[in-house]
């Protein structure tokens, strides 16, 4: 189906002296498309039979309403085609014919003659005119699909603009068949998926566990290319999709994992799988629906008491409680019977530095911070602390820089025991 050489023609019966005239083909020895022998008719009589059978599938509801045809347009040899005005047969002579878009140029066709087909022919009114009048372009409503109720209905201005939107699809590709069947799936997965239901899926892991703890590893596949991944949702930004592949081949068959790509604090997160064909990639079709809906519950060891995650932003700095860049999150928690909050976590001075408002005693707990790769980069320990009650400050001597700018650490606060061993991803 090439979108490019569609053609709306609007109709208003009544208004118009034009006339449609729909033919049966007559190929009396067949016509091969694709490899495959399709019979023609051999007289006459077979020809009217297959027209009269079309014309019985015609819903005569529709028939005294204005219309919107979708054709195209050909061009044949007035010689082979018998319909050169002189009827000499000058094989030069070219005349234009417009078809249904269903039609194919060198066969006949048997299909419905309606508007609930999946390649739409026509688009009647919603309404027929009243007393014999055709009203007008501007405010004419057209049923786009006649099989639900209510009737969905669009407008010519409407069509007009869904065509400049789809000539804008095409323009941005190569004119590739490939490109085009992929602009064709796209419209079609949007039209009849926009209801789809994704699929469920519960998975519960430890908090603090590696990035790349993987939530899904598919079976080996093997495609000509790399088929395409990639998550959506709230919580997105700490999940990804990775090839599992030894080379560069996909042919020689991958896999796709889907995982953390950092150790999570406690607590619940929702996020969406999406794979897409890679045929399906070439015009960057990503559609919205499809997908799986992961909610990952994290879980934290016994004794812990509050954890988030810390990420650097300026060594030095104050690195206090910021919503936008999410250097901190969650910064509030409840110690015995005080409500509190992070406000402020540094390096400076060879001194590691947290500030809670209000203040609230962290005796007998430790804070750990959690790499990448799980491991426990720095523990904190209680015992080694001193407090300000008044600045609301606990300080530790740290002389080596703990951590640095772009950092993606978790912090931990748990009771002062042995600190829980690294899970395994």
């Amino acid at each position: 189906l090439s979108f490019q050489t569609l053609l709306f023609l609007h109709h208003f019966l009544g208004l118009y002296s034009t006339q449609f005239i729909v033919e049966i083909l007559d190929y009396s020895e067949g016509v091969y498309i694709n490899g495959s022998l399709y019979e023609g008719y051999l007289t006459e009589a077979e020809a009217m039979t297959a027209a009269n059978s079309i014309l019985a599938q015609r819903d005569t509801s529709y028939d005294d309403r204005p219309g919107v045809l979708f054709l195209r347009e050909s061009l044949v040899s007035a010689a082979t085609s018998g319909e050169g005005a002189s009827g000499t047969g000058d094989s030069s002579s070219n005349t234009a014919i417009y078809r249904f878009l269903v039609a194919h140029p060198e066969a006949q066709n048997s299909f419905e003659y309606g508007i609930d087909t999946l390649a739409r022919t026509w688009l009647p009114a919603k309404e027929a005119p009243s007393n014999g009048a055709s009203g007008s372009s501007g405010n004419t409503e057209y049923v786009t699909d006649g099989s639900e109720t209510p009737s969905p209905v669009t407008s010519l201005a409407s069509l007009k603009t869904r065509i400049g939107e789809i000539d804008t699809m095409l323009a941005a590709g190569d004119g590739s068949e490939a490109y085009i069947d992929c602009i064709y799936d796209k419209l079609t997965r949007e039209r009849y998926y926009r209801d789809w239901t994704p699929i469920r899926i519960e998975s519960t892991i430890e908090s603090g566990s590696p990035a790349g703890t993987e939530l899904r590893r598919s079976p080996e596949g093997v495609d000509s290319e790399y088929n395409g991944f990639w998550v959506s949702g709230t919580d997105a930004n700490y999940f990804e999709n990775r090839i599992v592949d030894d080379d560069t081949i996909a042919s020689n068959g991958y896999s796709y994992s889907f995982a953390t790509n950092r150790p999570l604090a406690d607590g619940s997160y929702a996020v969406n799988f999406h794979m897409q064909h890679y045929t399906k990639m070439v015009c960057s079709f990503r559609p919205t629906d499809g997908y799986t809906s992961y909610t990952v519950t994290v879980t934290a060891p016994a004794g812990t008491l509050h954890e988030a995650f810390f990420d650097p932003v300026a060594i030095g700095a104050a690195v206090g409680v910021d919503a936008t860049n999410g250097v901190l999150k969650p910064a509030s928690f409840t110690v015995g019977e005080t409500s509190t909050q992070i406000t402020s976590l540094k390096w400076e001075n060879n001194q590691v530095l947290l500030t809670l408002s209000p203040h609230a005693s962290l005796a007998n707990y430790a804070l750990d911070f959690i790499e990448l790769d799980g491991s426990i980069s720095l523990t904190l320990q209680a015992n080694d602390v001193t407090v300000d009650g008044t600045a609301g400050t606990h300080t530790w001597s740290v002389t080596t820089q703990p951590w640095y700018e772009g950092d993606l650490l978790m912090l931990r606060i748990r009771e002062d025991a042995a600190p829980p061993t690294t899970p395994t991803p």
